[in-house]
């Protein structure tokens, strides 16, 4: 309804054009490259570095994943996810602060667009739903991750450390004091932050350093836990320290930066660490190598002791996989966009870009893990 409203006889890029105040570089997918600036490293890092934290994925994909029937029905329905989550989903947000452009001109602050846009548009019981759905979604997400919180202080701390032979109903117990003391320092770093934008920068700073070592640890048989908790703690040291001493002004854009620095800092640590630490593999390692079957020169050596060869491609055909996956999903998401937009001539050619990398995609996970699509 409100695409059709907005867009009209003009059209959707010519309605916004009239909005008072419009930039027209709100459209562009990409900023100006040919100079090199804070802003372009700030896409740069955006783009290529902050999603390295999320790359080990969590206790939702792995549930996801073991789910399915089979590797070859694994990977199909993470491709699925990847395609709703990021090519489908995204638009209805984007396009929804677009058009708040258009019908709320004057809104000072723009956190509440999205809010001024449900009340503008929904009628009474679907306004309701609407904000029941967003607390629940709130309250489930909260209670969550005190109770996973809590879970990490007790069963790897608290536990194992500290009182290890207690009875349950003092775990149980401890658990909940846990609890509150998670509550009040979610409570104390919330007041500090301003925004969500702010919340976003602060988190990938903080946590841009770990996605090395979590990616490096499915290609190199050294990475193990001291190299993981060596990474965790660098990054929250080094992260907030850039944070205090190299803050962001309304002259210079320096979130780019501190994430560079973190990532940098955090993954010489964690080498040495790993160098220092690791040099004789032990059995989880072998009996990992042995279930995955991974190829690389990183595991070079467990090929050697177990005898078995890895399944699949060498790692230059997981880069290239990666890289096309990549092109898959990005230009579907911007050929989307384009078509939403009445771009016809650009939104074939990314349309048949996504067609022809997805063509790729099939034949590089067939070489990788010796898939049947």
């Amino acid at each position: 309804m409100t695409y059709i409203d907005a867009a009209g006889d003009a059209g959707i890029v010519a309605k916004l054009a009239a909005v008072p105040n419009f930039n027209a570089d709100f459209l562009k997918f990409f900023p100006d490259v040919t100079s090199f600036d804070l802003l372009t490293l700030t896409f740069m890092v955006y783009i290529f570095v902050t999603w390295w934290q999320y790359a080990p994925g969590n206790g939702y994909f792995v549930q996801r994943l073991l789910a399915t029937r089979s590797e070859n029905d694994a990977f199909l329905a993470f491709l699925w996810y990847n395609i709703c989550h990021y090519v489908v989903r995204s638009w209805p947000w984007i396009f929804v602060g677009l058009l708040s452009l258009h019908y709320l001109p004057q809104l000072d602050n723009p956190e509440s667009a999205f809010p001024e846009m449900i009340d503008l548009f929904l009628p009474v019981g679907l306004k309701g739903i609407m904000v029941a759905s967003l607390l629940a979604a709130f309250m489930s997400t909260l209670d969550t991750h005190l109770n996973w919180g809590a879970s990490y202080l007790i069963n790897d701390l608290y536990r194992p450390f500290i009182k290890p032979e207690a009875n349950d109903q003092h775990y149980v117990f401890a658990g909940r004091l846990g609890i509150l003391v998670l509550t009040l320092i979610f409570l104390l770093v919330s007041s500090q932050i301003d925004s969500i934008l702010g919340a976003y920068k602060y988190l990938s700073v903080i946590l841009g350093g770990l996605g090395t070592v979590m990616i490096a640890r499915w290609y190199w048989w050294r990475v193990n836990a001291y190299s993981e908790i060596a990474a965790l703690a660098a990054s929250f040291v080094v992260g907030n320290a850039v944070e205090l001493t190299l803050p962001s002004t309304d002259d210079a854009e320096l979130y780019g930066v501190r994430v560079m620095i973190t990532v940098a800092v955090v993954t010489v640590v964690w080498v040495m660490v790993t160098l220092l630490t690791s040099k004789t593999p032990g059995h989880q390692t072998i009996t990992f190598y042995t279930t995955l079957k991974i190829g690389g020169a990183g595991w070079k050596k467990i090929r050697e002791l177990s005898g078995i060869q890895p399944i699949g491609g060498t790692f230059k055909d997981s880069v290239i996989g990666w890289g096309v996956s990549m092109v898959f999903l990005f230009s579907s998401l911007l050929g989307l966009g384009q078509l939403i937009f009445g771009a016809w001539g650009a939104a074939s050619m990314l349309l048949a870009v996504a067609v022809g990398s997805g063509i790729m995609l099939k034949t590089y996970i067939g070489k990788i893990r010796q898939l049947d699509f």
